[in-house]
């Protein structure tokens, strides 16, 4: 039973990554991860939100800066 929940997690991205942050929202890289599916989807403004949290939450590392920097960019497309 605690497999077949947990494989509910792993239906998409969103839920996988949402599922991590909910239990993890001092996580930066589920944030990111988070982020990262909610772009694939085109939810710019929801993906800029955990961009920034994980630039929050770690901001010495680069790769947060480089993430948040194309989130906004593309949000600046649409």
């Amino acid at each position: 039973m605690l497999t077949y929940r947990r494989n509910q997690d792993y239906r998409s991205h969103v839920a996988l990554w949402g599922d991590t942050v909910a239990k993890r929202p001092e996580n930066p890289r589920a944030h990111d991860g988070l982020a990262e599916a909610f772009t694939e989807l085109g939810r710019v403004a929801e993906a800029l939100r955990h961009r920034q949290e994980a630039v929050r939450l770690e901001p010495n590392e680069s790769k947060y800066h480089y993430n948040l920097g194309m989130t906004l960019s593309a949000a600046n497309q649409t």
